[in-house]
């Protein structure tokens, strides 16, 4: 966790994915409302499913607006349900 706090979106997202992911996070500003959204992640050992919550931290006077991200890994949950619906069929 230590080394995302304060860090930009921009150092934590890869060039290809920084235009999606920076238009979630202004549609979380301009609408002033929670959003979570799943996402697939390329990673050294495959790929990683995450659910990702955007709350925006309204400012007060003179202040820029803020975002918290939290994501959850759901990877194994995929997982299981693809591996349920390969069952089903």
């Amino acid at each position: 966790i230590q080394n995302f706090l304060g860090r930009k979106l921009s150092d934590l997202v890869e060039p290809a994915k920084f235009k999606e992911v920076s238009s979630r996070y202004l549609r979380v500003l301009e609408s002033r409302e929670i959003q979570t959204f799943d996402e697939e992640i390329e990673g050294p050992g495959g790929t990683v499913y995450l659910s990702t919550t955007l709350v925006p931290i309204l400012p007060k006077e003179d202040q820029p607006a803020k975002i918290v991200a939290i994501s959850r890994d759901i990877t194994r949950l995929k997982r299981t349900e693809r591996a349920l619906r390969e069952e089903m069929k």
